[in-house]
């Protein structure tokens, strides 16, 4: 299992072993603001879970990322 690091925007540093990430770790791995992924991601990438308690996929975020970036 790959381990994940995430800088939060408190200028902290985590490392993730698990490949789900919570809606705030899924926007600090992005390096955007969690409004930023509700109104861009958070309905465009599958998820398991629901509310706060949803966790998305870092190989579901890497897609969204490659796809976005390219149609910029």
């Amino acid at each position: 299992m790959r381990e994940i690091t995430i800088k939060k925007t408190d200028k902290t540093t985590v490392k993730i072993t698990s490949p789900w990430l919570s809606i705030a770790d899924a926007a600090a791995y992005l390096g955007i603001s969690r409004a930023e992924f509700y109104r861009l991601v958070a309905d465009n990438v599958p998820a398991k879970g629901f509310g706060i308690a949803r966790r998305y996929h870092v190989d579901q975020l890497d897609k969204y990322e490659d796809k976005n970036h390219d149609e910029k």
